[in-house]
């Protein structure tokens, strides 16, 4: 640790990984539990009297598009304040490396709200399925926070029981936003974000037509919102393929294989000769996978796992099914945020007058400024 930073900063080791966080955070401790992929850790903060969650970005510079996503979370934080179901933003903490604008060894620290755990939790470890009360505001909550998203041209795009965190008071929160699909400039639909047993069909087969327009990965976002939603009910995940083909085979040995309208639609001709190689087979009763769902919660199940993109509900639409009655009341405002910039992403990296990398660092930098200039440390 740089010796300016031993009288505020203390070195922890948090399951094999050195974070350097402000001695006003103390006991920490790790939380594995949230089943997130990068290092995070919680901890209490003495001056707010709460406990938050620190997640590390560890050499945030050394690839551009590590801190693009990064400055996407940041600013999509701030653009959502009103947002239920985005994590509430406390402070971000650049630590520089050796060279002027950060180099390649800075790591970043986003400190968040703490959750006190994931829907994946919740549902799994106990073998139990959650109370029809529970399902229900869970699903609300989701979908109100979806709507919210969609709004302002924001798709999650990697949803899944893992990626929605849960507080003691039943509030959701959702992580790992998948900008890879959504942000100009990256040059790239790398379908790697996305998890496989919620992805929708279309984008299994990779079809250009919808995971890279808005309301093709509006359509995608509520394929998954249907994965959770029948989670939540059976206790099992709906779709396990191990791999491409056998998620496929999953998809189709439930809902059968789809008609040809709905095949022009989810596949290009690689895809749809495949489709049309196989059996045709009918669907399975949604009643008979959930014999113990109440007929509304088949309806909407339904009408979310439809194999046709644009015939799926949208947020609005699921929030005003009858399964929800008594969970909406549509006489209540819903949050609607205005249309989130993705301008920064292009201006990011061209900006910079001596590379890429300088340029994301200056605009963390004024992306922390504009937090709280206290919090940086360079």
């Amino acid at each position: 640790m740089p010796p300016h930073l031993g009288e505020f900063y203390r070195v922890h080791n948090v399951m094999g990984h050195r974070f350097v966080l402000d001695i006003k955070y103390s006991k920490v401790q790790q939380r594995p539990q949230l089943g997130l992929e990068y290092p995070v850790c919680v901890a209490w903060d003495v001056e707010l009297s709460r406990w938050v969650l620190i997640r590390k970005c560890a050499r945030v510079l050394s690839e551009s598009a590590y801190a693009l996503n990064l400055l996407a979370d940041i600013k999509m934080q701030r653009h959502f304040q009103d947002n239920d179901m985005i994590p509430c933003l406390h402070e971000v903490v650049l630590i520089s490396g050796d060279s002027g604008y950060g180099g390649t060894e800075a790591d970043a620290y986003v400190v968040t709200e703490a959750p006190d755990t994931s829907l994946y939790n919740l549902i799994h470890p106990f073998r139990e399925r959650l109370s029809s009360d529970h399902v229900q505001w869970f699903l609300s909550r989701l979908l109100r926070g979806l709507h919210d998203l969609h709004s302002a041209n924001v798709f999650h795009l990697d949803l899944s029981v893992s990626s929605v965190h849960v507080f003691r008071n039943c509030d959701l929160r959702t992580v790992n936003v998948a900008w890879e699909a959504q942000l100009p400039g990256l040059g790239t639909t790398d379908p790697k974000p996305f998890q496989r047993w919620y992805k929708a069909p279309e984008l299994l087969f990779d079809s250009s037509r919808w995971h890279t327009t808005n309301s093709g990965k509006a359509a995608a976002d509520m394929w998954a919102v249907g994965c959770v939603f029948a989670e939540m009910l059976s206790g099992r995940v709906l779709f396990q393929g191990r791999d491409l083909y056998h998620q496929l085979d999953c998809i189709i040995n439930l809902l059968g294989v789809p008609t040809p309208e709905a095949v022009a639609c989810l596949a290009e001709t690689r895809g749809q000769e495949l489709i049309a190689s196989l059996q045709p087979s009918a669907p399975v009763s949604l009643h008979q996978l959930l014999p113990d769902a109440p007929p509304d919660a088949l309806d909407l199940l339904e009408r979310l796992l439809d194999y046709h993109p644009f015939r799926r509900l949208t947020p609005m639409e699921a929030l005003h099914h009858p399964y929800l009655a008594g969970m909406f009341d549509p006489a209540e405002p819903m949050p609607e945020s205005a249309p989130f910039d993705t301008s920064f992403a292009v201006e990011a990296l061209t900006r910079a007058p001596h590379s890429v990398q300088e340029g994301l660092w200056s605009m963390l930098l004024e992306e922390g400024v504009q937090l709280d200039p206290s919090f940086w440390v360079t």
